[in-house]
C-alpha cells in the first residue's frame, strides 16, 4: 500500500460500536452513559487526549449510535460535519461557517453531528465566537470538539462542553475488557481488511501492545503493516525491560520509546531496588500526575528522586545519571514533541 491507500485503510477500520472500541470497563461506562443518555441537555462535549487515541473515532459512533435509531423507511438521516482547526482557526471560520451550523436546525429533521477536531487551536477570538452558538443549539445538533491540548481552550468554552477524556490505561487500569477490546478490536481490522491468515505476528503485536499501550492510530497502522509483511518491532516488558535499570536504558537507547510510554518508565523505575524508602515513595508519588504539565516540575521531580538516591551507597553516582537520562528523555519528548528520540549523550 503506498501512503494514500493505507491512511484509509486506517480511517476504514474504525470501530462502528463500542464492542471494538479499545478501552477499560471504566471507561467503557463511561462512554455508554453518553451514547445512553442523548438529551435536550447535554449535546456539547469537549473530548481531550493525545493524538490517536479515540477522540474523532467516538464522535463517530455517536453519529452511528444517532443513526441505529433513523433506519426505518423515510427516516430522516444524521448529517456529519468535521472542521479541521489547524487549517481553520480564524474568528470569520466561527462565525461564517460553524456558528451557523450549530444554530440551524438540519435538513429534514434529522440530526446533525459536527466534529471540531484540534479545536484548541481557534484563535481566542474564534472560541469566544463559538459561545452564543453553542447556547443555542438546536435539539438534533451535537458538538463534538476534540483536542489534545485542552488547556488552550478558554475556561469560558470549557463551561459549555462536557469533557470526556481519552486516555489509555496502564498499570492496574489495564482490566480484562481493555484484553478483551484489543483482542476485538484486531480481529476487526483484519476481517476488514479480508486477511484470514494465522501469522503468530499478529498474537506477538497483540501481547506486545497490551503490556505497553500506544496511540491506536499507530497500532493499527502496525496491524496494516504486519497483514502487509512489512517489519514491526514487539516489545516484551514482562521479559526484558522490567529486569534492571540497563535493560530500560536499552529501550530508551531502541527510539521506540513515545509518550504513551511515559507513565509505564515510571512506574517500571519505582519497582527498581534502590534499596531506600524515600527514593521509591517520590517516585510514586509523581508517577501518575499529569506529566505534561510546566517542565520545571518535572526538572524538580528528577532533582528530588536523584537527591534521595544519592544518600544510598548501593544507587549513588550510576542512579543519578541513571535518572537524569530518563528525565531528559521525558522533557524532549514532551515538549519538544518528538515521536522517539536516542539515548542523550553525557
Amino acid at each position: 500500500m503506498d501512503v494514500k491507500e493505507t491512511r484509509n485503510a486506517i480511517n476504514d477500520c474504525r470501530p462502528y460500536d463500542l464492542s471494538t472500541f479499545i478501552c477499560n470497563s471504566d471507561k467503557l461506562k463511561e462512554l455508554e452513559n453518553v451514547l445512553g443518555k442523548v438529551s435536550d441537555q447535554v449535546r456539547s462535549f469537549l473530548i481531550s487526549g493525545q493524538p490517536g487515541h479515540g477522540k474523532t473515532t467516538f464522535a463517530y459512533i455517536f453519529k452511528n449510535n444517532l443513526e441505529s435509531g433513523c433506519k426505518s423507511v423515510g427516516s430522516p438521516g444524521v448529517e456529519i460535519v468535521e472542521f479541521n482547526c489547524a487549517s481553520s482557526r480564524g474568528v470569520d471560520v466561527a462565525r461564517d461557517e460553524i456558528g451557523p451550523l450549530l444554530l440551524s436546525p438540519p435538513l429534514g429533521g434529522g440530526y446533525r453531528v459536527l466534529i471540531l477536531d484540534e479545536c484548541h487551536m481557534l484563535t481566542p477570538e474564534a472560541q469566544t465566537a463559538l459561545l452564543k452558538p453553542i447556547e443555542s443549539m438546536p435539539n438534533k445538533v451535537f458538538l463534538f470538539a476534540c483536542s489534545s491540548e485542552p488547556a488552550k481552550i478558554s475556561p469560558a468554552l470549557k463551561s459549555r462542553l462536557k469533557h470526556i477524556t481519552m486516555n489509555l490505561p496502564t498499570g492496574d487500569k489495564v482490566d480484562q475488557r481493555f484484553k478483551d477490546s484489543v483482542v476485538s478490536y484486531v480481529a476487526s481490522v483484519c476481517d476488514k481488511l479480508g486477511y484470514t491468515n494465522t501469522d503468530e505476528n499478529i498474537p506477538k503485536l497483540v501481547s506486545s501492545y497490551i503490556q505497553m499501550p500506544y496511540s491506536i492510530r499507530d497500532f493499527t497502522l502496525d496491524i496494516v503493516r504486519v497483514i502487509n509483511g512489512e517489519s514491526v518491532d514487539f516489545i516484551d516488558t514482562n521479559s526484558s525491560i522490567k529486569k534492571s535499570p540497563h535493560d530500560l536504558g536499552k529501550f530508551l537507547v531502541s527510539g521506540k520509546v513515545k509518550k504513551e510510554h511515559i507513565p509505564f518508565i515510571f512506574d517500571v523505575v519505582e519497582n527498581f531496588d534502590c534499596g531506600i524508602d524515600y527514593a521509591r515513595k517520590t517516585i510514586s508519588e509523581y508517577a501518575y500526575r499529569d506529566l505534561r504539565s510546566e517542565i520545571s516540575e518535572s526538572r524538580s521531580r528528577a532533582h528530588t528522586i536523584i537527591h534521595y538516591m544519592d544518600f544510598d551507597p548501593y544507587c549513588g553516582t550510576a542512579s543519578h545519571i541513571f535518572m537524569d537520562r530518563v528525565m531528559v528523555i521525558v522533557d524532549t519528548l514532551l515538549y519538544e514533541k518528538q515521536d522517539a528520540i536516542p539515548w542523550p549523550a553525557l
